[in-house]
């Protein structure tokens, strides 16, 4: 069966999912698969960091499990759908699963490392799964691909603090708020670094350590 990538464009372009049953072509099926998986995680994608609503919901658990489960079968069909792991992991994520989301993002970023949402997002679940020495090689390589991008020297001067390596942290953010003066995360992270240099604050293990 050829191998179908589906890029960031198409995750939310689900189609006609009304037919009554699944597909018998392998590659419908393939495709039917990943837009009903898509249509079930869309409306509770963490975003920005923003919580999902209503995750103790019955109903929002089992859509995120049922899309979990049509993404797995997705991948046992082909493995290169860097797409459908992506949101499996933020499903997962979704969940408050963290291991499961960093075994699918991993899976996602091993197809596409030239992606740097997938890598920022590999990084974040390093971090909270305590890889911190991997979420730093993570870090690192997304800041290569994305040089402009503030944000992403910010993650990693977080994943630097979380390795214990205070002083690349400190460089890291410096260069962030050289780029995005007013950002406030950054900002606040600087504040936070300088806290633990005076020794006001421990080294976090964790992002959720710091209680950013």
């Amino acid at each position: 069966m050829k191998k179908i990538l589906i890029s960031l464009r198409s995750f939310f372009s689900f189609g006609d999912l009304a037919q009554s049953s699944e597909p018998t072509d392998p590659i419908e099926l393939h495709d039917y698969l990943y837009l009903r998986a898509s249509a079930l995680v869309k409306p509770h994608l963490i975003l920005h960091n923003i919580p999902t609503q209503n995750i103790n919901n019955n109903k929002v658990k089992k859509d995120l499990e049922t899309a979990i489960s049509l993404f797995e079968r997705v991948l046992r069909m082909n493995d290169q759908n860097w797409a459908a792991a992506w949101q499996a992991g933020k499903a997962a994520q979704s969940l408050d699963d963290q291991e499961l989301a960093y075994r699918f993002f991993k899976k996602s970023f091993r197809v596409m490392k030239e992606n740097p949402d997938v890598a920022r997002e590999l990084m974040l679940t390093c971090l909270d799964t305590r890889r911190a020495d991997e979420a730093v090689e993570i870090a690192e390589h997304g800041v290569r691909l994305a040089e402009g991008d503030a944000g992403l020297k910010a993650n990693l001067a977080l994943a630097l603090l979380c390795a214990g390596k205070l002083s690349g942290a400190e460089t890291a953010i410096d260069a962030a708020i050289q780029q995005a003066p007013q950002d406030e995360i950054s900002l606040t992270l600087k504040r936070l670094i300088v806290e633990i240099k005076r020794g006001e604050r421990k080294l976090p293990q964790t992002p959720a350590d710091l209680q950013i």
